[in-house]
């Protein structure tokens, strides 16, 4: 009976530690945790004494040892190479062979103690039984689970092995997978850092890009309002080479800004005219360069949407370059808007040269590019299309693309999700912007390390009226400003010596309290930026390059 009684507590106590042990590795990926809660859990069922040997990521090999009734044993345990060696090497062998067999052995600890050191330790401990098995998982080694029967007196038998295994095959899987987890979360780590890397390399080169196009196109402009005929047709040619190196640009860091969630839409209700109004003011400078006709079906009212203004204009604005850049000159494009049932259907379509069967399904993949016309405008990065359909996926919309074939146009498809309000804002159709003209009393101080272009900049201000103040350095404006105070400062935000930011706080300071509109004229344009302008107390942050239109409705205060 008594026999019984005790063969009954010693499958209870062996299910309660596989319970136990598959509740704390189930509950946790902590590599560490695991470690330590198998060798607790192992004694004192499986023995008086326990080493765990363990590969790490390195292939470095560690040791954690635990004694269930004589602490004083793990210090021995740990500072004993001999009984290390002897684990690892002999009788089991080296603990990453895959198909090591487990090992019981009661003669193993006299039989190992050649020396009088080494009986000492086994004296010590009382070693009288030693169990051994491998940690392995699809074919590799990580481990070896050791438990020793020291001054309990009690040797191990099949069902302590049985248990071994099991608590070592169990133990296993969950470092494999916390190994995995580790090395998954390394690697996200890394990918984060690449990404933070690659959106501050954009980020400068958008900003390095944008300096020396600034000068070129103000220059442009300047020639433009100097009246000069001779080189009319030259200056439409830089000015059409800008804008598109600085649609390449926008359309590179738009990208980057997605790719890392940075896009933030800024949605308001509209009508689906307002937007398309805005994209056909963007493109229609290329629809009329190649002399196509562009067809328009838009209801003025009664097609309305939450969105983003000015990012949804982007989409259309982009499928409304691809359409003429993949038609010839003079060809049709169309553009129609409806609504049917919850949605508003948006199509672009064009007799152009047509999208191939194989490329319907990759269009709108970043990089991609169709074949163009002989007679296209330069393509770009094959980013258009992309920004598309992002843009369009984060307004809750689809976009798809249908094509006959060769030689036999495209459409573009854009789905919306419809507003059930209404909306009153159809008049903002018939505006465009206003030029706005200097008084001749107002002071204007530019600063800008590029000489080039604060002083291209400079002319142009003081053909409009306005009475203009050049410093390339804060120091320097700093003097200017003192002599004769300035009514509004273009400063660049990234100034040697002083950067914008200062330069702006002393300028306040120095304005005794006089009215002093300060606008950021910079190469940075992402949202964290604006908010770090607003927040050094500029009224307006303008990208470069920028147009003498939108200088002089910041200036204005438009």
């Amino acid at each position: 009976m008594q026999v019984e009684i005790a063969e009954r507590r010693r499958s209870e106590a062996h299910l309660g530690c596989l319970a136990q042990l598959s509740r704390v590795l189930v509950s946790s990926l902590d590599y560490e945790k695991m470690l330590t809660s198998i060798l607790a859990l192992a004694l004192p069922v499986l023995g008086d004494i326990g080493i765990l040997d363990v590969l790490d990521q390195t292939g470095s090999r560690r040791r954690l040892t635990r004694a269930h009734e004589d602490p004083g044993a793990e210090k021995l345990l740990v500072c004993s190479k001999w009984l290390g060696s002897q684990i690892d090497e002999e009788r089991p062998p080296a603990l990453a062979t895959p198909a090591l067999r487990p090992v019981i052995d009661d003669a193993w600890c006299q039989s190992a103690a050649a020396g009088p050191e080494e009986r000492a330790l086994v004296d010590r401990l009382a070693l009288c039984s030693m169990l051994s098995v491998p940690l392995s998982y699809n074919g590799h080694g990580l481990g070896r689970l050791t438990v020793f029967y020291g001054r309990s007196g009690r040797h191990h038998d099949q069902r302590d092995l049985d248990l071994a295994q099991e608590i070592a095959s169990r133990a296993a899987l969950s470092l494999d997978n916390a190994r995995l987890y580790r090395e998954r979360a390394e690697a996200l780590r890394l990918l984060a850092d690449a990404g933070r890397r690659k959106d501050e390399f954009l980020a400068m080169l958008g900003h390095e890009l944008r300096n020396p196009l600034a000068p070129i196109l103000t220059s442009v402009q300047l020639m433009d309002l100097r009246g000069d005929s001779q080189t009319a047709r030259e200056r439409g040619v830089i000015r059409r080479q800008v804008a598109h190196l600085t649609r390449m640009v926008d359309d590179l860091l738009d990208v980057a800004r997605i790719n890392l969630g940075k896009i933030a839409l800024r949605m308001e209700q509209s009508e689906i005219a307002i937007v398309v109004a805005r994209a056909i003011e963007i493109v229609s400078p290329l629809i009329s360069q190649r002399a196509q006709q562009l067809s328009i079906d838009v209801p003025v009212t009664g097609l309305t949407l939450q969105c983003d203004v000015q990012r949804l204009a982007q989409v259309f604005a982009n499928l409304l370059t691809n359409a003429a850049k993949y038609t010839d000159r003079q060809g049709c494009l169309t553009l129609t808007a409806g609504r049917e049932g919850d949605q508003l259907v948006i199509a672009v379509a064009d007799t152009g040269c047509g999208i191939p069967r194989d490329m319907l399904t990759r269009i709108f993949d970043i990089f991609v590019q169709a074949d163009r016309p002989r007679d296209s405008v330069p393509g770009g990065l094959g980013l258009g299309l992309a920004l598309v359909r992002t843009l369009t996926e984060l307004h809750g919309g689809t976009v798809s693309a249908k094509s006959a074939g060769a030689g036999q146009g495209s459409t573009f498809t854009v789905r919306l999700p419809a507003s059930l309000r209404t909306s009153a804002a159809a008049e903002e159709l018939g505006r465009s912007p206003s030029r706005i003209g200097g008084t001749g009393k107002r002071r204007v101080l530019l600063v800008d390390d590029n000489q080039d272009a604060v002083d291209m900049l400079a002319e142009s201000l003081k053909l409009m009226g306005y009475s203009v103040m050049v410093a390339y350095n804060g120091p320097e404006a700093l003097l200017r400003a003192a002599g004769t105070p300035p009514d509004v400062a273009l400063l660049d935000l990234g100034l040697p010596e002083m950067d914008g930011y200062a330069l702006a706080a002393r300028l306040r300071e120095q304005s005794s309290g006089r009215a002093l509109r300060l606008i950021a004229l910079t190469g940075y344009g992402q949202e964290s930026d604006r908010q770090l302008s607003r927040q050094a107390g500029f009224q307006a942050h303008v990208i470069k390059p920028a147009s003498v239109d939108v200088i002089l409705q910041a200036i204005g205060g438009d």
